[in-house]
Formats: structure tokens, C-alpha cells, sequence
């Protein structure tokens, strides 16, 4: 797993995109720049919520488990 930090550019992971059947549209071509990480206890388990600034109009808070760092 790795491990994302602020200023990370990041996009949606093809799993999650298969996940939400989601192949065309803004989702799978967003990318954007991490520019807070919070950690968020949800029923015990540890999560990171990504705060993106994105360049295109979806959600600008995403689990870290839903992105992947670009390359």
C-alpha cells in the first residue's frame, strides 16, 4: 500500500472505477493534488480521508483506499 502525502497528484484507482462501474465520464480522467490528510476511526478500523483538489467538478473528499498516485 502506499502511503500518500499532501502535495501527492492523485486519480481514482481503476478498482474503485470498476467498483462504481464508472469507465467514461469525469471520474476515471480526474486527477488532482492532496492538500489535507484526515485520519478518521471508522468502527475500529483506521481510515484517511483525502482532501483533492481536483481539475475537473467531482467530489473533493475521497478515502485514501479510492486513489492511486500518478506516475
Amino acid at each position: 500500500d502506499i502511503l500518500m502525502k499532501v502535495n501527492d497528484k492523485v486519480m481514482f484507482s481503476a478498482q474503485f472505477c470498476r467498483s462504481i462501474f464508472e469507465s467514461s465520464g469525469d471520474i476515471p480522467h480526474a486527477r488532482g493534488i492532496i492538500t489535507k490528510l484526515a485520519p478518521v476511526d471508522c468502527t475500529g478500523r483506521d481510515v484517511t480521508i483525502a482532501h483533492v483538489d481536483w481539475d475537473l467538478l467531482v467530489p473533493g473528499k475521497v478515502l485514501t483506499s479510492n486513489l492511486t498516485v500518478c506516475k
